[in-house]
């Protein structure tokens, strides 16, 4: 069901969207690409393959409805919801153009669509935050925001929420194939905890706040590489501290020019070591639990390569282009 890479760099070589359109009419994003009012937009084809990947998700959990992971992993699609509304409010957008950002469908199939309602009804990010706490009481403070005021620190606070929900998760996870499952997801932790001790740095953030941010999310046998990171002050050093830890954890990484560029080569490098993850566990002897979240993870990858190529399409990138920027 998943497309192979051969056809995904014959997508690269659409010479619009439209092309790209009927060439996905023929694979199983057929139902949701019909949908699409034409003329075709690259935020119109994300929404629409989007909703083909919560559907397959939301029919998963109702298989496997006592799997707290899957239902974790669900959050991400209303993690996201939330993120684009507060960065629109923070940045001051009209409530219409943030609509436009933004898909229910996740929260419809889930019943709590008057969550996103809410929100974008809201006169301003404070408000908003508040509404947030509200519906989850476990998000609430936004500490990353409130030392900083960065429009990243927003996702930062979403995000932890989010990781944090996923941990509870796997910490009730039956021991038969919580080893497996933890093994499968912690790419994920490993992003979201370096980048933001890198974002932490550039922000110039104290190394104990930091590091309380991100504690707990992994296993202690990251924190010396943490301690490593927090002390780093160029990324000549930040390169050399992390070319001596194990690649099962850190990625290789290339000469960075700054801390952004770091972070945009480990974050491409954590999503190869999960979709390598996610397909090597189709090659062992594994609970049908885990092939679960690892079907979601690939067809998860796979939607974020086909938002890359639609994007890169709209904006008139060459195939060649695509195809250097997206890892397939």
């Amino acid at each position: 069901m998943l497309l192979s890479p051969q056809f995904l760099q014959e997508l690269a070589g659409s010479k619009d969207l439209s092309e790209l359109a009927n060439a996905l009419k023929a694979t199983h994003y057929s139902a949701e690409i019909a949908q699409i009012q034409q003329p075709y937009t690259a935020l119109k084809l994300e929404h629409a393959l989007r909703r083909r990947i919560i559907w397959m998700h939301y029919r998963i959990m109702t298989l496997v409805p006592r799997d707290k992971v899957i239902q974790a992993l669900y959050l991400r699609y209303i993690a996201r919801n939330v993120k684009t509304v507060l960065r629109g409010l923070h940045t001051g957008q009209p409530a219409e153009d943030i609509g436009a950002l933004v898909d229910p469908y996740a929260e419809e199939l889930m019943g709590v669509r008057d969550l996103l309602a809410r929100l974008l009804a809201s006169d301003s990010l404070k408000q908003a935050l508040n509404t947030l706490g509200s519906y989850y009481p476990d998000l609430r403070g936004f500490t990353l925001y409130a030392a900083t005021g960065e429009l990243s620190a927003l996702d930062g606070d979403v995000d932890r929420w989010f990781y944090g929900r996923l941990s509870d998760a796997l910490q009730k996870t039956p021991k038969s194939y919580c080893k497996e499952a933890q093994y499968l997801l912690k790419p994920l932790f490993y992003e979201f905890v370096l980048e933001t001790i890198l974002r932490g740095k550039i922000w110039g953030l104290e190394a104990r706040m930091i590091r309380s941010f991100v504690e707990n999310l992994v296993e202690p046998e990251l924190d010396p590489v943490i301690s490593v990171i927090l002390e780093c002050q160029t990324p000549t050093e930040l390169r050399s501290a992390l070319s001596v830890v194990r690649r099962e954890m850190v990625p290789t990484i290339s000469e960075p020019t700054s801390m952004e560029e770091a972070i945009m080569v480990l974050k491409k490098g954590y999503r190869l070591m999960l979709r390598r993850r996610a397909r090597g566990s189709f090659l062992k002897t594994v609970r049908d639990e885990v092939l679960g979240v690892a079907l979601l993870l690939l067809f998860e990858d796979e939607l974020a390569t086909l938002v890359g190529l639609a994007s890169g399409i709209e904006q008139g990138l060459s195939s060649r282009a695509l195809l250097d920027l997206l890892p397939l």
